[in-house]
C-alpha cells in the first residue's frame, strides 16, 4: 500500500496543531505496550527500529528471551532476530499472507530455552508500489516453556507490577527483625519514594515523614494488631516532597514465629484521595438540597438521631415544621424561576433569624425544618419559637426582592421526648401539626397531638376508600326544588351524596374538601356532570321538563387540567343532546377571590359556550364590585348563614338588602338557599328576592322522588298543610 506522506510542523493549518499530539499519542503507545513491534528492511532483514518490549525479547544478553533487560534501550542480538525471521513466510508469499495474519511461532536464542510466540505480520509499500519495509508484531502469551523458576518469577513479579500500577495499589512487607520495609514499585511512588531506587528502607523512617497525629494513628493501629493477632487497616495523610497532600490507606497482616514473635507483616498501600473527595461530592449531593444549600431531610434525620443519641435524660429538643403559603399559585403566576427565588430567600430568611445551632433544613418543594436541640425545655418553648418565626415572617413586607407578594406560612410542632424519642416518628409528628395547621387555612400554627394523629389517619383511610367511590358507584345524586315568588318550580340543584356502605352517607363537608385536597375532585366533578346531564335527558324522555338544573363547580376543578372543564362538560353536554342553558354552573365565592384572573378569564370561556353562571354561598367571602362587574354571571346565590335568623337579625337584614340592590344594579338575578320558614321567604319577597330554595319548600330528593315533583308541582301551601 503507499504509505502516507509524512506532514510537516508548523504554520496555523489544523492539521499542523494537532499531528504533534498524534506522534505523541503514538509514540507513548509504543513505549508502552507490552508487545514486540519492530520495522524491519524487507530485503535484508535488518532492523530499523523496534519498541523497548522488542528490545528486552530480543536481548540474549540478559539470560535469554523473554527476560527483561535491565537497560530497556540494549540492541537487538542479531542472531535471536535472524533466528526469528527465518521462520517467516519467504518475502514472495508475503503478499498473498492475509493482514495480520497470527500463528504459532518458535524461536531459540538458546536451544534449550524456546519460545512460544504468536506474530502478526503486515507489509508497507512506498509510493512507487515496492515492498520495502515488514511491520511485525509479536506477542508472548506466557513465560518461555521449561525455563528455570528465576524467569517464571521475574515475569510473575513483572504481572504483579503492572497490577500494581493499574489499580493503583502497592504492596510493601515489613521485616521484623531488621526494620526493612520491602516495597513495590507503586508502593515507593505512592509513598514518594521513586528517588529512592533499590536503598532499603526502613518503617521508622516512613513514620517519621509523618505529622504527630498521623505517626500515632497509624503506629497505635499497627503495635494493636500486632499483639492481638489481627489484620489491621488504617487511614493517615502524608505531605509528598514535591506534591499536595495525600489520604493513603494502609492495610496488612502479620505471621509469626513458633514462639509467638513477629517475623513479618505484609499488606497493601492505596491513595485514596481521590476515592475520598468523590465521597464528599457524592454525600454533599446525597445530604444537601441543591437550590438553597441547605441539608435535605435525609441530613435532617440523620442530624436528629444523633442529637436523640446524645442528649441528656431530660434534655426537649423542637421541631417545627412549616410550609409556604400559595406556593404553587405563586409559581403559576411568577414562573417557576421567580417560586425558586423565593424559596432561597426563605433558607436566607431563616438562617438570619435562628441561632447558629439550630438546625435548618429544606425537606422539599415549600417545605422547611427547624431543630432546636438547646434552649428548648418543653412544648411551649418549641411553640413560642414558631410563633415568633409567624409573626416575624408576615411582617416581613417583601421576602423575595422583585417579587411582590405577601410571605406567610403554616407551621407544625413537635417536640422530643414528649411526642417520642425515634427520628422518623418525630418529624412525622411535626409534619402531621403542619397538615392540620395547613387544613384550617392561611398563617396558621399547631402543635401535634395524639388524638390529632388518630384523626388524620381517619382522614387517610377515608381519602382511600373515596378513591374508589365513582368504581364501586358509592355516588348519587339528589336534587332540592328551586321555586319562584309564587312558589312554581323553576329548576332544581343536584348535591352529590357519598354512599361509603348502603346504610352509611358520609355528610359532602366531610368529603368534599377531602376531595379537593387530594384532587380527586376533578373525577368526582366528571361523575356529577355526567349524571346530571343522564338524568335530564331521561326526565325529558318521560315528558318531565326541567327548566333549569344546577351543579356545583369546585374551585380546583377552574385550575388547568386535562382535559379542560370546558371541553369535560361540553362532552357530557353532547353525549345526552343537553343544550348549554339549561345547565347553571355554581362556584363559590371563595374560589373567585383565590385567583381572580384565572376564574375569569374560565368563566368567561364557560359563559361563551352558553352556560349560566351562578356565585354559591356569596358574602361569606369579600368579591369587590369590580370582580363580580368583570365576570360573566348571571345569578347571586345568598349564603343560608344570612337567612338562617332574618326574622329577628337587623344586621343579617341590612346585609341581604345590600346584596340585592347590588345584583339590581348588576342586572344579576338572586336566590336564597336555606330557606326554611314562611316568614323567612315573605321578608326576603318583600327585600326583592327573586327565587327561593330551602327545606321550606323540599328536601333534597332522589331522582324517582323529584320526578314526582315534577308531575304534582310544589307550592308552600301544599308544604304547610
Amino acid at each position: 500500500m503507499p504509505s502516507p506522506t509524512p506532514k510537516t510542523k508548523g504554520g496555523d493549518s489544523e492539521e499542523g496543531r494537532i499531528l504533534p499530539s498524534l506522534n505523541d499519542l503514538a509514540a507513548a503507545s509504543l513505549e508502552l505496550v507490552h508487545d514486540a513491534i519492530l520495522l524491519i528492511e524487507a530485503t535484508s532483514g535488518a532492523l530499523i527500529e523496534a519498541n523497548p518490549a522488542a528490545r528486552r525479547l530480543l536481548d540474549s544478553g540478559s539470560g535469554g528471551p523473554g527476560v527483561a533487560s535491565s537497560n530497556p534501550a540494549a540492541p537487538a542480538d542479531p542472531a535471536v532476530l535472524s533466528a526469528l525471521l527465518a521462520q517467516l513466510p519467504p518475502l514472495s508469499q508475503l503478499r498473498q499472507q492475509p493482514m495480520g495474519r497470527a500463528v504459532a511461532l518458535w524461536t531459540a536464542a538458546d536451544p534449550g530455552l524456546p519460545v512460544e510466540l504468536t506474530y502478526r505480520l503486515q507489509g508497507l509499500e512506498s509510493d512507487s508500489g515496492s515492498l520495502d519495509v515488514l511491520l511485525l508484531v509479536l506477542h508472548q502469551p506466557q513465560p518461555p516453556l521449561g525455563s528455570p523458576p528465576v524467569v517464571q518469577l521475574q515475569h510473575l513479579n513483572d504481572l504483579l507490577n503492572e497490577a500494581e500500577r493499574q489499580s493503583h495499589i502497592g504492596s510493601w512487607e515489613h521485616v521484623h527483625a531488621t526494620d526493612a520495609l520491602v516495597c513495590s514499585r507503586e508502593a515507593r511512588r505512592i509513598w514518594g519514594l521513586e528517588d529512592s531506587g533499590d536503598e532499603t528502607l526502613r518503617f521508622a523512617s516512613l513514620l517519621a515523614r509523618l505529622d504527630p497525629d498521623d505517626q500515632t494513628r497509624l503506629l497505635h493501629a499497627y503495635e494493636r494488631a500486632i499483639q492481638i493477632g489481627d489484620p489491621f487497616q488504617v487511614d493517615y495523610h502524608l505531605q509528598l516532597p514535591h506534591g499536595p497532600r495525600r489520604t493513603l490507606r494502609q492495610q496488612g497482616e502479620t505471621d509469626y514465629a513458633v514462639n509467638g514473635e513477629p517475623l513479618h507483616t505484609v499488606g497493601t498501600l492505596q491513595d485514596i484521595t481521590e476515592i475520598n473527595a468523590l465521597q464528599d461530592q457524592l454525600e454533599q449531593a446525597a445530604y444537601t438540597d441543591p437550590l438553597t444549600g441547605l441539608p435535605n431531610k435525609a441530613a435532617s434525620l440523620r442530624h436528629l438521631e444523633q442529637l436523640l443519641k446524645g442528649r441528656p435524660y431530660n434534655q426537649c429538643i423542637g421541631l417545627i415544621n412549616l410550609d409556604l403559603d400559595s406556593f404553587q399559585s405563586i409559581n403559576d403566576s411568577f414562573g417557576p424561576e421567580a417560586g425558586n427565588h423565593l424559596l432561597s430567600a426563605m433558607a436566607m430568611w431563616l438562617r438570619n433569624r435562628l441561632e447558629p445551632d439550630d438546625w435548618i433544613a429544606r425537606l422539599g418543594s415549600d417545605e422547611f425544618l427547624v431543630i432546636r436541640g438547646n434552649g428548648t425545655n418543653s412544648l411551649g418553648d418549641a411553640v413560642a419559637l414558631a410563633k415568633e418565626l409567624q409573626q416575624s415572617l408576615i411582617q416581613t413586607a417583601q421576602l423575595a426582592p422583585l417579587l411582590p407578594v405577601q410571605p406567610s406560612a403554616c407551621f407544625g410542632v413537635s417536640t422530643c421526648p414528649e411526642h417520642g424519642i425515634d427520628p422518623h416518628l418525630l418529624l412525622q409528628a411535626a409534619n402531621t401539626a403542619l397538615m392540620e395547621a395547613k387544613r384550617r387555612g392561611r398563617n396558621q400554627l399547631h402543635p401535634y397531638s395524639t388524638s390529632l394523629s388518630t384523626r388524620i389517619r381517619e382522614q387517610l383511610d377515608l381519602e382511600m376508600q373515596l378513591s374508589h367511590a365513582v368504581e364501586r358507584q358509592q355516588l348519587r345524586l339528589v336534587y332540592q326544588p328551586q321555586v319562584d315568588g309564587e312558589g312554581r318550580l323553576i329548576g332544581a340543584e343536584a348535591l352529590v351524596r357519598w354512599f361509603k356502605t348502603p346504610a352509611t352517607c358520609v355528610p359532602p363537608d366531610q368529603f368534599i374538601p377531602l376531595a379537593e385536597r387530594s384532587g380527586q375532585i376533578h373525577a368526582i366533578g366528571a361523575w356529577v356532570v355526567e349524571e346530571a346531564c343522564r338524568q335530564l335527558r331521561q326526565w325529558d324522555l318521560q315528558g318531565l321538563r326541567l327548566p333549569l338544573l344546577a351543579v356545583n363547580v369546585s374551585g380546583v376543578q377552574l385550575e388547568p387540567q386535562d382535559p379542560p372543564l370546558e371541553a369535560a362538560l361540553a362532552a357530557a353536554l353532547a353525549r345526552h343532546a343537553i343544550p348549554p342553558q339549561r345547565i347553571e354552573l355554581e362556584i363559590t365565592e371563595t374560589a373567585l377571590i383565590s385567583n381572580p384572573q384565572q376564574a375569569r378569564q374560565q368563566l368567561q370561556q364557560l359563559a361563551h359556550q352558553g352556560f349560566r353562571l351562578a356565585i354559591d354561598d356569596f358574602g361569606t367571602d369579600f368579591s369587590s364590585l369590580e370582580t363580580l362587574h368583570a365576570l360573566a354571571l348571571n345569578k347571586l346565590k345568598i349564603d343560608r348563614c344570612f337567612i338562617n335568623a332574618l326574622e329577628t337579625d337587623l344586621t343579617d337584614q341590612v346585609i341581604v338588602r345590600a346584596t340585592l340592590s347590588m345584583a339590581r344594579e348588576l342586572g344579576l338575578e338572586t336566590l336564597a338557599e336555606g330557606v326554611e320558614t314562611a316568614q323567612q321567604w315573605q321578608l326576603l319577597k318583600q327585600l326583592g328576592c327573586s327565587s327561593f330554595q330551602g327545606y321550606f319548600f323540599d328536601r333534597p330528593l332522589t331522582a324517582e322522588a323529584f320526578a314526582q315533583r315534577l308531575l304534582e308541582p310544589l307550592t308552600p301551601s301544599a308544604q304547610t298543610a
